[in-house]
Protein backbone atom coordinates (compact mmCIF):
# COMPACT_ATOMS: atom_id res chain seq x y z
CA UNK A 1 0.00 0.00 0.00
CA UNK A 2 2.83 2.40 0.84
CA UNK A 3 4.54 1.57 -2.43
CA UNK A 4 1.41 2.51 -4.42
CA UNK A 5 1.15 5.94 -2.75
CA UNK A 6 4.80 6.68 -3.46
CA UNK A 7 4.46 5.68 -7.09
CA UNK A 8 1.34 7.87 -7.44
CA UNK A 9 3.17 10.92 -6.05
CA UNK A 10 6.15 10.30 -8.37
CA UNK A 11 3.90 10.09 -11.43
CA UNK A 12 2.09 13.32 -10.41
CA UNK A 13 5.35 15.21 -10.07
CA UNK A 14 6.52 13.92 -13.45
CA UNK A 15 3.31 15.10 -15.14
CA UNK A 16 3.65 18.58 -13.56
CA UNK A 17 7.22 18.92 -14.82
CA UNK A 18 6.14 17.81 -18.28
CA UNK A 19 3.36 20.45 -18.43
CA UNK A 20 5.77 23.15 -17.21
CA UNK A 21 8.33 22.20 -19.86
CA UNK A 22 5.63 22.24 -22.53
CA UNK A 23 4.36 25.68 -21.54
CA UNK A 24 7.91 27.02 -21.41
CA UNK A 25 8.62 25.61 -24.85
CA UNK A 26 5.48 27.18 -26.29
CA UNK A 27 6.35 30.59 -24.88
CA UNK A 28 9.87 30.29 -26.25
CA UNK A 29 8.55 29.30 -29.67
CA UNK A 30 6.10 32.20 -29.66
CA UNK A 31 8.86 34.64 -28.75
CA UNK A 32 11.11 33.29 -31.50
CA UNK A 33 8.23 33.54 -33.99
CA UNK A 34 7.85 37.28 -33.24
CA UNK A 35 4.57 37.05 -31.33
CA UNK A 36 4.44 40.00 -28.92
CA UNK A 37 4.02 39.33 -25.27
CA UNK A 38 1.38 40.96 -23.10
CA UNK A 39 3.96 43.38 -21.70
CA UNK A 40 5.08 44.32 -25.20
CA UNK A 41 1.45 44.93 -26.21
CA UNK A 42 1.03 47.33 -23.31
CA UNK A 43 4.25 49.18 -24.20
CA UNK A 44 3.18 49.40 -27.85
CA UNK A 45 -0.22 50.81 -26.92
CA UNK A 46 1.40 53.38 -24.64
CA UNK A 47 3.80 54.47 -27.40
CA UNK A 48 0.92 54.77 -29.89
CA UNK A 49 -1.13 56.83 -27.44
CA UNK A 50 1.79 59.16 -26.79
CA UNK A 51 2.37 59.50 -30.52
CA UNK A 52 -1.26 60.50 -31.10
CA UNK A 53 -1.10 63.00 -28.27
CA UNK A 54 2.05 64.54 -29.72
CA UNK A 55 0.43 64.82 -33.12
CA UNK A 56 -2.64 66.56 -31.74
CA UNK A 57 -0.47 69.04 -29.89
CA UNK A 58 1.36 69.81 -33.14
CA UNK A 59 -1.70 71.29 -34.90
CA UNK A 60 -1.30 75.05 -34.94
CA UNK A 61 -4.28 77.26 -34.18
CA UNK A 62 -5.72 79.94 -36.42
CA UNK A 63 -4.57 82.60 -33.96
CA UNK A 64 -0.97 81.45 -34.26
CA UNK A 65 -1.06 81.78 -38.02
CA UNK A 66 -2.77 85.17 -37.78
CA UNK A 67 0.26 86.38 -35.84
CA UNK A 68 2.45 85.11 -38.67
CA UNK A 69 0.17 86.97 -41.09
CA UNK A 70 0.83 90.21 -39.19
CA UNK A 71 4.56 89.56 -39.60
CA UNK A 72 4.02 89.14 -43.35
CA UNK A 73 2.10 92.42 -43.52
CA UNK A 74 4.92 94.27 -41.78
CA UNK A 75 7.40 92.88 -44.29
CA UNK A 76 5.00 93.88 -47.09
CA UNK A 77 5.25 97.60 -46.30
CA UNK A 78 8.74 98.29 -47.72
CA UNK A 79 8.40 95.62 -50.41
CA UNK A 80 4.99 96.93 -51.51
CA UNK A 81 6.46 100.41 -51.79
CA UNK A 82 9.14 99.06 -54.14
CA UNK A 83 6.56 97.10 -56.13
CA UNK A 84 4.59 100.31 -56.80
CA UNK A 85 7.54 101.56 -58.87
CA UNK A 86 8.51 98.21 -60.37
CA UNK A 87 4.97 97.70 -61.67
CA UNK A 88 5.28 100.69 -64.00
CA UNK A 89 8.41 99.48 -65.76
CA UNK A 90 7.95 99.10 -69.54
CA UNK A 91 7.15 95.76 -71.20
CA UNK A 92 5.90 94.35 -67.88
CA UNK A 93 9.47 93.87 -66.70
CA UNK A 94 8.41 94.78 -63.17
CA UNK A 95 6.23 91.67 -62.90
CA UNK A 96 9.38 89.68 -62.16
CA UNK A 97 9.57 91.26 -58.72
CA UNK A 98 6.06 90.23 -57.62
CA UNK A 99 6.77 86.48 -57.17
CA UNK A 100 10.26 87.31 -55.90
CA UNK A 101 9.03 89.65 -53.16
CA UNK A 102 6.14 87.26 -52.55
CA UNK A 103 8.65 84.54 -51.72
CA UNK A 104 10.29 86.89 -49.22
CA UNK A 105 6.97 87.72 -47.55
CA UNK A 106 5.93 84.07 -47.48
CA UNK A 107 9.30 83.04 -46.04
CA UNK A 108 8.85 85.50 -43.17
CA UNK A 109 5.38 84.07 -42.46
CA UNK A 110 6.70 80.51 -42.69
CA UNK A 111 9.50 81.32 -40.29
CA UNK A 112 7.07 82.79 -37.76
CA UNK A 113 4.61 79.88 -37.93
CA UNK A 114 6.54 76.70 -38.72
CA UNK A 115 7.08 75.55 -35.11
CA UNK A 116 3.35 74.88 -34.64
CA UNK A 117 2.83 73.02 -37.92
CA UNK A 118 0.77 71.34 -39.26
CA UNK A 119 -2.12 73.80 -39.65
CA UNK A 120 -5.59 73.29 -41.00
CA UNK A 121 -6.17 74.52 -44.54
CA UNK A 122 -8.73 77.22 -43.66
CA UNK A 123 -6.49 79.50 -41.53
CA UNK A 124 -3.67 79.08 -44.06
CA UNK A 125 -5.90 80.19 -46.94
CA UNK A 126 -7.38 83.09 -44.96
CA UNK A 127 -4.01 84.36 -43.70
CA UNK A 128 -2.34 83.98 -47.08
CA UNK A 129 -5.17 85.84 -48.82
CA UNK A 130 -4.99 88.65 -46.26
CA UNK A 131 -1.23 89.02 -46.77
CA UNK A 132 -1.58 89.03 -50.57
CA UNK A 133 -4.37 91.60 -50.59
CA UNK A 134 -2.60 93.84 -48.08
CA UNK A 135 0.64 93.97 -50.08
CA UNK A 136 -1.17 94.35 -53.40
CA UNK A 137 -3.49 97.12 -52.17
CA UNK A 138 -0.63 98.92 -50.44
CA UNK A 139 1.36 98.86 -53.68
CA UNK A 140 -1.59 100.20 -55.70
CA UNK A 141 -2.26 102.91 -53.12
CA UNK A 142 1.32 104.15 -53.30
CA UNK A 143 1.13 104.06 -57.11
CA UNK A 144 -2.08 106.11 -57.08
CA UNK A 145 -0.75 108.66 -54.60
CA UNK A 146 2.47 109.13 -56.60
CA UNK A 147 0.76 109.51 -59.97
CA UNK A 148 0.21 113.32 -59.65
CA UNK A 149 3.92 113.70 -58.90
CA UNK A 150 4.77 111.48 -61.90
CA UNK A 151 2.58 113.63 -64.15
CA UNK A 152 4.12 116.87 -62.85
CA UNK A 153 7.66 115.52 -63.34
CA UNK A 154 7.03 114.45 -66.93
CA UNK A 155 5.20 117.66 -67.81
CA UNK A 156 8.09 119.75 -66.50
CA UNK A 157 10.51 118.00 -68.88
CA UNK A 158 8.98 119.81 -71.84
CA UNK A 159 11.91 121.72 -73.41
CA UNK A 160 9.54 124.42 -74.70
CA UNK A 161 7.78 124.89 -71.39
CA UNK A 162 7.07 128.55 -70.53
CA UNK A 163 6.91 129.12 -66.79
CA UNK A 164 5.90 132.81 -66.88
CA UNK A 165 7.97 133.93 -63.90
CA UNK A 166 7.14 130.67 -62.11
CA UNK A 167 9.75 128.35 -60.66
CA UNK A 168 9.92 124.75 -61.79
CA UNK A 169 9.01 123.59 -58.28
CA UNK A 170 5.91 125.79 -58.24
CA UNK A 171 4.92 124.52 -61.68
CA UNK A 172 5.22 120.88 -60.56
CA UNK A 173 3.14 121.58 -57.47
CA UNK A 174 0.44 123.22 -59.61
CA UNK A 175 0.31 120.29 -62.04
CA UNK A 176 0.15 117.78 -59.17
CA UNK A 177 -2.75 119.66 -57.63
CA UNK A 178 -4.49 119.84 -61.02
CA UNK A 179 -4.10 116.08 -61.47
CA UNK A 180 -5.54 115.35 -58.02
CA UNK A 181 -8.51 117.63 -58.69
CA UNK A 182 -8.99 116.16 -62.16
CA UNK A 183 -9.27 112.61 -60.83
CA UNK A 184 -11.67 113.70 -58.11
CA UNK A 185 -13.96 115.60 -60.49
CA UNK A 186 -13.83 113.37 -63.57
CA UNK A 187 -13.40 109.97 -61.89
CA UNK A 188 -15.08 110.34 -58.49
CA UNK A 189 -14.36 109.83 -55.70
CA UNK A 190 -10.74 110.28 -56.74
CA UNK A 191 -7.89 108.72 -54.80
CA UNK A 192 -7.23 105.04 -55.39
CA UNK A 193 -10.65 104.37 -56.94
CA UNK A 194 -10.43 107.40 -59.22
CA UNK A 195 -6.92 106.43 -60.29
CA UNK A 196 -8.02 102.87 -61.07
CA UNK A 197 -10.93 104.15 -63.17
CA UNK A 198 -8.68 106.60 -65.02
CA UNK A 199 -5.85 104.13 -65.67
CA UNK A 200 -8.18 101.34 -66.80
CA UNK A 201 -9.99 103.55 -69.33
CA UNK A 202 -8.34 106.75 -70.56
CA UNK A 203 -4.97 107.16 -68.85
CA UNK A 204 -4.35 110.46 -70.68
CA UNK A 205 -3.01 113.78 -69.36
CA UNK A 206 -3.90 116.85 -71.40
CA UNK A 207 -3.04 120.56 -71.25
CA UNK A 208 -6.03 121.00 -68.98
CA UNK A 209 -4.07 119.23 -66.26
CA UNK A 210 -0.57 120.26 -67.25
CA UNK A 211 -0.48 123.67 -68.99
CA UNK A 212 2.36 124.05 -71.45
CA UNK A 213 2.32 120.49 -72.78
CA UNK A 214 3.12 120.20 -76.48
CA UNK A 215 0.98 117.05 -76.70
CA UNK A 216 -0.87 114.75 -74.40
CA UNK A 217 1.05 112.23 -72.31
CA UNK A 218 -0.19 108.88 -71.05
CA UNK A 219 0.24 106.63 -68.04
CA UNK A 220 2.89 103.88 -68.36
CA UNK A 221 0.09 101.34 -68.79
CA UNK A 222 -3.51 102.18 -69.53
CA UNK A 223 -6.74 100.54 -70.59
CA UNK A 224 -6.69 96.79 -71.05
CA UNK A 225 -2.92 96.68 -70.61
CA UNK A 226 -3.20 98.17 -67.14
CA UNK A 227 -5.89 95.63 -66.21
CA UNK A 228 -3.75 92.76 -67.48
CA UNK A 229 -0.79 93.99 -65.47
CA UNK A 230 -2.90 94.27 -62.31
CA UNK A 231 -4.30 90.74 -62.66
CA UNK A 232 -0.90 89.24 -63.39
CA UNK A 233 0.69 91.07 -60.48
CA UNK A 234 -1.80 89.82 -57.90
CA UNK A 235 -1.56 86.28 -59.29
CA UNK A 236 2.24 86.22 -59.19
CA UNK A 237 2.28 87.73 -55.72
CA UNK A 238 -0.18 85.09 -54.48
CA UNK A 239 1.97 82.36 -56.01
CA UNK A 240 5.09 83.59 -54.23
CA UNK A 241 3.47 83.92 -50.80
CA UNK A 242 1.35 80.78 -51.05
CA UNK A 243 4.28 78.60 -52.05
CA UNK A 244 5.79 79.26 -48.61
CA UNK A 245 2.67 79.24 -46.43
CA UNK A 246 0.45 76.47 -47.80
CA UNK A 247 3.13 73.82 -47.21
CA UNK A 248 2.49 74.32 -43.49
CA UNK A 249 -0.45 71.93 -43.89
CA UNK A 250 2.04 69.07 -43.71
CA UNK A 251 4.12 67.96 -40.77
CA UNK A 252 7.78 68.82 -40.85
CA UNK A 253 9.89 65.99 -42.19
CA UNK A 254 12.15 64.48 -39.51
CA UNK A 255 15.79 65.37 -39.91
CA UNK A 256 18.10 62.60 -40.97
CA UNK A 257 20.17 61.09 -38.15
CA UNK A 258 23.53 59.63 -39.00
CA UNK A 259 23.94 56.00 -37.87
Amino acid sequence: MGIDVTEHQTMSATNTETKHDASTGLASDAHEAGCPSEREDQDCAADTSASHKGTSRGHGSGLQFMLATVVGMLVSVPLGWLLSYAAQLPFYLGLFFFPLFGLMIGAAMHRAAHRARPYHTTPLLVGTTMAVMFCWMFSLTVEANDMPVWVATHASRNPRLKLHNQTIEAYRATVADNMTAYLKETYPPGGLIGYARWASTNGEITQQVAPGLLKSIHAPQRGIWWLIRVMLSVGLLAFGIGSQTLILREEEAPSAVAT
